[in-house]
C-alpha cells in the first residue's frame, strides 16, 4: 500500500473511533470535530501538492476520506445530503486550510498564493463598492 493510501486509510479508520465522551456539550464536540478535520486537511496538504492549489480538489479529498463510498454519488445528491454522508462544510475545510498554511507556509504553493492574493484584492474592491 502506498504511503498516501495508507495515511488516507488510517484517517478513515480514525473517523469511526470518536473520542468524544457523550457527556460533552455541543461546543466540545464541535471543537473535537474541527481538530480532527484540521488533522485530516493537514495530512492531505502534506501528501498531495494539487490540494495546496485547488480548494475544490482539497474538499473532494476530504470528502473521500470521510466517506469513500460517497464518491460514486452524483454531485447534486452529495450537495443535498452532505451532512448525512458525513461531510464537513466547504467553508470549514477552507478555513482549516488557511490556518494550516498560515502556520506552515511550506504547505502553500507560490502559484496558489498569487491566485488567492489576486482574488482577495478583487473581493476587497467589490466589497468597498
Amino acid at each position: 500500500m502506498a504511503h498516501k493510501e495508507f495515511i488516507t486509510h488510517k484517517l478513515i479508520e480514525s473517523q469511526f473511533q470518536s473520542p468524544c465522551p457523550l457527556k460533552w456539550g455541543k461546543a466540545e464536540r464541535e471543537k473535537m470535530n474541527l481538530d480532527s478535520l484540521s488533522e485530516l486537511v493537514e495530512d492531505i496538504l502534506r501528501n498531495d501538492v494539487r490540494a495546496r492549489e485547488d480548494d475544490m480538489y482539497l474538499y473532494g479529498m476530504v470528502c473521500k476520506a470521510k466517506n469513500v463510498n460517497a464518491i460514486t454519488e452524483p454531485f447534486f445528491t452529495v450537495c443535498l445530503k452532505s451532512k448525512e454522508l458525513g461531510f464537513p462544510s466547504p467553508e470549514s475545510v477552507s478555513r482549516c486550510r488557511r490556518k494550516i498554511q498560515e502556520n506552515n507556509p511550506s504547505l502553500c504553493s507560490d502559484k496558489a498564493k498569487d491566485i488567492r492574493g489576486k482574488y482577495e484584492q478583487m473581493f476587497l474592491n467589490f466589497a468597498r463598492g
